[in-house]
């Protein structure tokens, strides 16, 4: 009988980005890949227009048009529209810290935490003013202090006519939060400023009065603090 001969095993074939080189061993991924450098966005949503790179990242985005979320907690039957979501809200009740700071004892639950830590260390501040020149760890504060400059003030109160550089002035002026701090402020003596009477109605929003309300038709409880 004649042997059959053996078949050589056939070398893998690679496919090279031509830009940086990169080995895929499928052409789908090397044509994936390519878009990065290209910028191509190939998959478009009918319904508001953006376009991704990617079948996958527009099939998520619909979920935000359709209100689709596959992802439910466990334990408080919360649900999310992306598994990576999930799996980061997961660690609330667990507790779980996998990101270790290689330089002290903190840990985080997310890696982007990790990373704007590992600036207090390195002392990065890649975030640089254009105007005054400071620089910032956090895109965050780098935002705010252009405000500075600029003079933007893009939250803005529906009941008056002020505008404020940061959202958290703005709930403070627009919640009662915002009486007690005008009442410190203003140097004034609380005594029991929230009674249980008032207490199951709190928040009182700032629809209820007007910005330049007297502080004591508001609460008569309040006294001026002579002593002050």
């Amino acid at each position: 009988m004649k042997k059959t001969p053996k078949r050589r095993p056939r070398k893998a074939k690679c496919y090279t980005c031509p830009q940086c080189e990169r080995i895929f061993p499928r052409k789908h991924n090397l044509e994936r890949h390519v878009r990065i450098h290209t910028g191509e966005r190939p998959f478009s949503c009918l319904q508001c227009g953006t376009s991704f790179a990617e079948k996958r990242s527009l099939e998520m985005h619909m979920r935000i048009h359709t209100g689709e979320q596959p992802y439910t907690c466990p334990q408080c039957k919360r649900s999310f529209v992306h598994k990576s979501t999930l799996v980061k809200h997961i660690r609330t009740h667990t507790g779980e810290r996998p990101y270790a700071c290689p330089r002290c004892e903190r840990s985080f639950a997310q890696k982007i935490n990790l990373c704007f830590h590992m600036r207090t260390h390195t002392g990065e501040r890649p975030y640089t003013c254009p105007q005054c020149e400071r620089s910032f760890g956090h895109k965050s504060t780098f935002v705010k202090h252009i405000r500075t400059h600029t003079g933007e003030r893009p939250y803005m109160c529906p009941h008056c006519e002020k505008s404020f550089t940061r959202k958290k002035n703005l709930d403070v002026h627009c919640t009662a939060s915002g009486v007690r701090h005008f009442v410190v402020l203003s140097e004034f003596r609380v005594e029991n400023i929230f009674p249980k009477s008032i207490q199951n109605f709190l928040p009182i929003m700032h629809s209820d009065f007007e910005c330049t309300s007297d502080v004591h038709s508001l609460f008569p409880m309040i006294q001026r603090n002579s002593t002050a």
